[in-house]
């Protein structure tokens, strides 16, 4: 924009190869053109610059001035590791793909897309099934999450995919486990017997352990 000229501006993204430099070279020379470039891989921006001078054609390197001033000023050196924005674009979409997906599988929902999971986590009731799943979505990792009750019948949906996903089952200790069935209890207020409520925990648990073995769970 800061030239009044018509102008053509070709561009080549990740130039990693020797080759790449010579196609490069060979263009600018049939058509005249200037060369402005930011490769940072050391071996390759010096074997541009030595084919450039051999052919005549001018050849800038747009980021050399900017890292001799951060080098100058902080006493850095460079990483010169091409690509760097595109890994960390790429880094941060998939991990909000997953934190996306993470949320939108909570608890059971979305059984229809469950297949495009990374992971699927089953756990009683009080297992941070959440939390872990939350935990690996930050990470990148797409995970649905399947809560595991005392008739808990598996869908299905996640039936069909034992073998195919990894599944990682959650449990806790009989003793936690009684605790929170009890104050699950008082919070609704029903009068329970220590005999029942061990019986129920037991059931509970056992049923659990059948689901996990059967779906070949990581315990």
């Amino acid at each position: 924009l800061q030239f009044k000229m018509e102008r053509s501006i070709t561009r080549f993204s990740r130039v990693t190869k020797k080759e790449q430099v010579l196609k490069i070279i060979e263009e600018a020379v049939e058509n005249d053109a200037l060369i402005i470039y930011t490769i940072v891989i050391p071996e390759i921006s010096k074997f541009l610059d030595e084919k450039a001078r051999e052919n005549n054609v001018t050849a800038v390197n747009a980021m050399s001035p900017l890292f001799s001033a951060i080098e100058a000023k902080t006493g850095l050196k460079p990483a010169y590791i091409t690509g760097l924005t595109h890994a960390m674009d790429d880094q941060y979409f998939n991990r909000m793909k997953a934190i996306e997906y993470t949320i939108e599988h909570d608890n059971g929902q979305n059984l229809e897309t469950i297949d495009d999971a990374d992971l699927i986590v089953l756990g009683l009731p009080r297992t941070s099934k959440t939390p872990l799943a939350m935990h690996l979505a930050n990470l990148g990792i797409k995970v649905a999450n399947y809560p595991i009750e005392i008739d808990t019948q598996i869908p299905d949906e996640i039936m069909d995919l034992k073998g195919k996903i990894p599944m990682v089952g959650l449990t806790c200790d009989m003793d936690t486990l009684m605790e929170l069935r009890k104050e699950r209890l008082r919070s609704f207020k029903i009068p329970n017997s220590m005999e029942s409520l061990d019986e129920m925990v037991a059931e509970e648990l056992d049923n659990a352990y059948r689901i996990y073995a059967r779906l070949k769970c990581l315990v």
